[in-house]
């Protein structure tokens, strides 16, 4: 049996067992504007709020990875939250999970281009950012010419000048304050994890922990919501991925906690599987945690049980 087989086989046996199965909701439906309102707030200039504009994409698969990324960022919101959150702190988390996910994708994609934009991040200061004043495009500003032509550059920093603009708009500085100091903790976690050397394994393992929980710390925080839940939530999604990932991870060279110790055996994946089932059950203290649920399936590809819809 290969690995990717193994690891698929271990996460539904343990999502059967933690009765994590039974989620069949149309997300895509939760939000349906959403992609749309995230590129008024990245492109002010062309004034795009309210406008019927058809965006296309160089490629079909960008604009799904684009609208899950928001959608994610939302749901999570709304599952952390205590209540009904307002509609602007879930969109600003949305632009968030799009931002952290674009940085991601960068460092397992391109350690060279990854290095380049962490370095740019530390210009910006992601602490002091939050303080302000916050000027309008300020970081799509202070890129040199050659990184404002890279595209893919250019629009993170674009969707980090929206999150930072909204942000301003919508909180105080006692919780910026708060958020500002979790961003220079994930951003120093991401460039650890693209470095690698001379960190010991333990710190890698943090490293490679702490890019994952605490995004879903920052979203909790953004909505006043349930920091324990949301670390439960991180702890899952940080065990999922690097079981998911194993293998191209092995052949990359990327950073993965399942792979700092050496190979690991079935017994470890199953072991790792059991862990992130019951975190997963632990964070998902909300009826809208069958919506988070539809992502952990998909990104998993394990079959959920019949839709539990009335």
């Amino acid at each position: 049996m290969t690995t990717a087989a193994a690891v698929r086989d271990a996460l539904h046996a343990e999502f059967l067992a933690h009765g994590l199965l039974s989620a069949d909701t149309d997300v895509l439906a939760l939000a349906p504007d959403l992609l749309a309102r995230a590129l008024a707030l990245c492109f002010p200039e062309y004034d795009l709020a309210g406008q019927d504009v058809d965006v296309v994409f160089e490629h079909t698969e960008e604009r799904a990875r684009m609208e899950q990324a928001l959608l994610f960022g939302w749901v999570t919101a709304d599952v952390v939250a205590p209540a009904a959150t307002d509609d602007r702190s879930r969109v600003l988390c949305a632009l968030f999970n799009l931002g952290i996910g674009m940085i991601d994708g960068a460092c397992d994609a391109d350690p060279h281009r990854a290095a380049e934009l962490l370095e740019y991040l530390g210009v910006l200061d992601v602490e002091s950012a939050v303080n302000g004043p916050w000027q309008e495009g300020g970081m799509l500003a202070s890129l040199p010419p050659n990184a404002a032509a890279d595209p893919t550059i250019a629009f993170t920093a674009r969707v980090i000048d929206a999150f930072y603009s909204l942000l301003h708009a919508t909180h105080p500085l006692s919780l910026r304050t708060r958020v500002g100091r979790l961003l220079a903790g994930a951003l120093a976690a991401e460039r650890r994890s693209v470095a690698r050397s001379p960190a010991k394994p333990d710190e890698l393992l943090e490293a490679s922990r702490s890019t994952s929980v605490l995004p879903f710390v920052i979203i909790a925080t953004l909505v006043h919501g349930d920091l324990d839940a949301a670390t439960h939530l991180g702890e899952a999604m940080w065990r999922i991925d690097d079981l998911i990932d194993l293998d191209s991870d092995a052949e990359s060279g990327a950073l993965n906690s399942l792979l700092i110790g050496g190979t690991p055996d079935r017994a470890m994946i199953e072991s790792v599987a059991r862990e992130a089932a019951q975190h997963l059950r632990a964070g998902l203290g909300t009826t809208n945690g069958r919506h988070f649920l539809t992502f952990v399936h998909r990104y998993a590809r394990v079959t959920p049980e019949r839709s539990t819809r009335s």
